[in-house]
């Protein structure tokens, strides 16, 4: 199953130089509208380093508008507090057998790795975002992501709670362009949050229109494991026609599909699950106002 038509390629700008930004226009009535242009948590573009200015003038990204650095709190501050909470209580260990002492230093060991790999992962990473796409950079090594070139987008946010209580939140979008590469993003990132949100709604700008395009046609459109057509939502080939759907709605993590009538949601998947979750949503909606649905 296909989804929607790709845009067509780019060609480069003259070398060294940014190609003028096309003017925004409104959005259709009740879609997004451009995102603003300073993002809390994140810095303004002082000034591009120039291979980052080289690949975003080759790739016609167009304006810069923040820029995501390495998050001091992840980095550094939380392989301390893990290392802390673990030696901490093993002071109190009983040191006199050699079974305690083989005890703390595989504890030592396995804190040290998950440390280390958290460093490693967010350490010298910047994520450069622009009109048209962003540079994910990571030492000498450059990434490039027109918003018009991404397949699909995934986010998992999960709030960790200890007896009852709120910890922290943790965030992880990911996204794959068209020729399949893959890319995360995590909170070892400062204002993850901010451009998690920002890689959705410019991603969904530019599909929504083919998602709706494709649908207007009669094809099908995926949004694994749900499938959008003129006859209704389908979850795992289970077909529900549009005149049973009430509607479709988020809760505490979960896509849901509701039919006329219940108050329980007939379809359920973990938000993590679905690809392009807002423009799955987004579409949804859509298909039942054409079918009187509202």
């Amino acid at each position: 199953m296909s989804q929607y038509p790709p845009y067509p390629p780019q060609s480069p700008p003259p070398q060294g130089q940014y190609p003028p930004y096309p003017p925004q226009s409104p959005p259709p009535q009740g879609q997004y509208a451009p995102y603003p242009p300073q993002t809390p948590g994140a810095s303004p573009v002082p000034q591009l380093p120039p291979a980052i200015y080289q690949q975003a003038a080759s790739y016609q990204l167009g304006a810069p508008l923040q820029v995501y650095k390495p998050n001091a709190w992840s980095v550094y501050v939380l392989p301390v507090a893990a290392l802390l909470i673990v030696l901490l209580p093993l002071l109190g260990l009983p040191s006199d057998g050699p079974a305690s002492a083989i005890l703390a230093f595989l504890i030592l060991i396995i804190v040290l790795i998950i440390a280390i790999i958290g460093f490693i992962s967010g350490f010298n990473l910047k994520v450069y975002t622009f009109a048209e796409g962003l540079v994910r950079a990571k030492g000498s090594k450059i990434d490039v992501i027109r918003w018009d070139q991404v397949e699909a987008v995934w986010q998992k946010i999960i709030k960790h709670r200890r007896y009852g209580i709120p910890i922290y939140t943790s965030y992880l979008y990911t996204v794959r362009r068209r020729d399949g590469t893959t890319f995360k993003f995590t909170g070892s990132l400062q204002a993850i949050k901010y451009l998690g949100e920002t890689i959705q709604q410019e991603v969904t700008r530019r599909q929504l229109p083919l998602a709706i395009a494709a649908y207007n046609s009669g094809a099908p459109v995926s949004f694994e494991p749900f499938v959008v057509d003129k006859q209704g939502i389908s979850h795992n080939r289970v077909p529900i026609p549009w005149h049973q759907i009430d509607r479709v709605g988020l809760n505490r993590g979960w896509v849901l599909v509701y039919m006329m009538g219940s108050m329980l949601g007939r379809f359920r998947t973990r938000v993590w699950r679905v690809p392009n979750l807002m423009v799955f949503m987004q579409l949804a909606d859509y298909a039942r106002k054409q079918t009187g649905r509202v």
